[in-house]
């Protein structure tokens, strides 16, 4: 699946370890060199939107415009996941609604995985 992984750049080490965990597993992510510059053809591009949380991440205005724009499109609507990295106070509440997964670092991307699986599963139902 084409996932649009979404971070702060704080989270910046983590958000690579994932990615390049999700590759492992087959999956394309975004951020990558082959993957549009602009956000919203990147967005229209993606199978799943993986949000990482953190109080950085959900006091990034770029992070919550792509947060809106994911929750919008037609190609996410069923296809949002997010990660809780650190516990933040100002997660918007409809992500909380979602069954944010909470995993330890060592097991997060399979958490990702497992997820996105189960969505595309549920999606081709």
């Amino acid at each position: 699946m084409k996932v649009f992984l979404s971070y702060a750049r704080e989270d910046r080490d983590i958000a690579h370890q994932v990615a390049h965990e999700l590759r492992g597993t087959g999956h394309d992510v975004y951020p990558d060199a082959h993957w549009p510059q602009d956000i919203g053809a990147a967005l229209g591009r993606a199978d799943a939107f993986v949000v990482l949380l953190s109080p950085d991440a959900v006091g990034s205005p770029f992070i919550n415009q792509e947060i809106k724009l994911a929750l919008v499109s037609k190609n996410l609507e069923e296809s949002i996941v997010p990660v809780v990295l650190k516990r933040a106070t100002q997660v918007p509440w409809i992500l909380q609604t979602m069954q944010p997964i909470k995993a330890t670092p060592e097991r997060l991307a399979k958490a990702i995985d497992m997820r996105i699986k189960k969505l595309r599963d549920r999606a081709r139902q």
